[in-house]
C-alpha cells in the first residue's frame, strides 16, 4: 500500500470556497480484500491500494472545528496501517456522531477496542440473507466471516448498524433480510440503492427502476410502527413525483447537500474525501466532473469547470440530474433526489 497526503491547509482551503466542514466523510484507504460486483469505488481504485497518511489525517482532525458527524470508510478501512491512532484522534475530538463502515470479514482486537473507546458506531455491510445471496455480490466465503464477526461485535457491546445495498437481485428478499437482522440482534439497518458507479457500471443488471425502489420504501412505511423495540430502518427516498418534489422544497424539508448537510443540524457543510484525491459534497458526483476540487502537488485545487457541484447547485437549485445524468427516474417517479435525503421507519 502507498501513502498519500492530505494538504496542510485543507480546512482553510475549504472555508475559502464557502464550505463549513462539519460532516466529514473520509475514505481513508482504497485497499480492500473484496472486489464486490456493486462497489461504487471500483476495482481500478481498489487495486491502487493507496491510503491517506496518519500524520496528515491527524493534522486535518486537529484543524477541524467541532463536528456533527464523521464517517470513516475504504476500500476496507481496517486495512489502514495506523487506523487505531486515527480512530483515537477522532474519539478525542468534539463530535456528535462517529461511524466506520466495514465489510467485517476480518476482526482486529486493537482496532475494535479503539472503536469502543472512541464511541464509534460499527456499520457492517451485509447484502444478502443467505450466503448464496451475499457471496454472489461480494465473493465466496464472505457471508460466513461477516456474520460471525457481526455476532461477535454485537455480543461485545459495540454500537452496531447493518448497511444493506439493495439490487435487482436481492430486493425481492428484503423482508427475509429483515428477519436475519432481527435474529442476529441488529437494531439499526441503513439501506442503500445500488449506485451505477465503479463496478456496478459493468453489472448494470443489478440496477432497478425508480418505481421498484418506491414500491419497497412504500411497503416499509406501511409496516412502520411506533414500537421502540423494533428494527430502525433508514432508507433513501430516492425518487419523487413532480408534486412531491414541489411540496418538499416549499416546506423546507428537502434541499441539496451543497447548501447544508442533512447530518449537521447547525447548518454546516458535508465534505467527502475520496481515495482518488478528489473532494465531493454528494455521493451522486463520485467519478464525475462534478467534484468540488482535488489534491494536486500537496494543495487543494478548486475545480473551476462549470460541472463543479457547487457551481451547478448555485445555478440550478436542487436539480440532482444536472449533477449526475446517470441517475434517472421513470414515468411514475421522474425526479431523483439526493441519496442523503432519507427517512426512518421502525419495523
Amino acid at each position: 500500500m502507498r501513502a498519500i497526503e492530505l494538504p496542510q491547509e485543507l480546512v482553510s482551503d475549504l472555508r475559502a470556497v464557502g464550505l463549513n466542514p462539519t460532516d466529514i466523510v473520509l475514505y481513508i484507504s482504497s485497499g480492500c480484500n473484496l472486489r464486490c460486483k456493486h462497489c461504487y469505488v471500483g476495482n481500478d481504485l481498489l487495486d491502487s491500494a493507496v491510503y491517506y497518511s496518519a500524520a496528515s489525517v491527524l493534522r486535518f482532525v486537529r484543524d477541524l472545528p467541532s463536528l456533527d458527524r464523521v464517517t470513516v470508510l475504504g476500500g476496507e478501512p481496517f486495512f489502514h496501517p495506523m487506523l487505531t491512532e486515527i480512530i483515537t484522534a477522532f474519539g478525542q475530538h468534539t463530535c456528535n456522531e462517529r461511524r466506520i463502515t466495514t465489510n467485517l470479514t476480518i476482526c482486529d482486537d486493537d482496532i475494535l477496542n479503539a472503536l469502543m473507546r472512541a464511541r464509534f458506531r460499527v456499520c457492517v455491510s451485509v447484502d444478502g440473507h443467505t450466503a448464496a445471496q451475499h457471496d454472489d455480490l461480494r465473493g465466496e466465503g464472505a457471508f460466513g466471516k461477516t456474520i460471525d464477526n457481526l455476532k461477535r461485535v454485537i455480543r461485545d457491546g459495540h454500537d452496531v448498524e447493518v448497511t444493506h445495498t439493495l439490487t435487482a437481485q436481492n430486493i425481492q428478499y428484503f423482508w427475509q433480510f429483515v428477519s436475519l437482522c432481527q435474529a442476529v440482534g441488529v437494531t439499526r439497518l441503513n439501506l442503500h440503492r445500488v449506485s451505477l458507479r465503479g463496478n456496478a457500471l459493468r453489472n448494470r443488471h443489478l440496477d432497478m427502476t425508480a418505481s421498484e425502489w418506491r414500491a419497497l420504501t412504500d411497503a416499509i412505511e406501511k409496516r412502520s410502527t411506533a414500537s421502540a423495540g423494533g428494527l430502525r430502518v433508514r432508507y433513501e427516498v430516492g425518487f419523487v413525483t413532480e408534486a412531491e418534489f414541489a411540496d418538499l422544497v416549499s416546506n423546507g424539508e428537502y434541499e441539496h447537500h451543497s447548501r447544508a448537510s442533512y447530518y449537521s443540524p447547525s447548518g454546516g457543510s458535508r465534505v467527502v474525501i475520496f481515495p482518488d484525491q478528489r473532494l465531493y459534497i454528494s455521493s451522486e458526483a463520485f467519478g464525475t466532473q462534478s467534484y468540488i476540487g482535488d489534491i494536486k502537488e500537496g494543495r487543494f485545487k478548486f475545480n473551476i469547470q462549470p460541472g463543479n457541484e457547487l457551481i451547478v447547485s448555485a445555478q440550478s437549485g436542487f436539480d440532482t440530474t444536472a449533477i449526475n445524468s446517470e441517475i434517472l427516474g421513470d414515468e411514475n417517479y421522474p425526479i431523483p433526489v439526493s441519496v442523503s435525503y432519507r427517512r426512518t421507519a421502525i419495523v
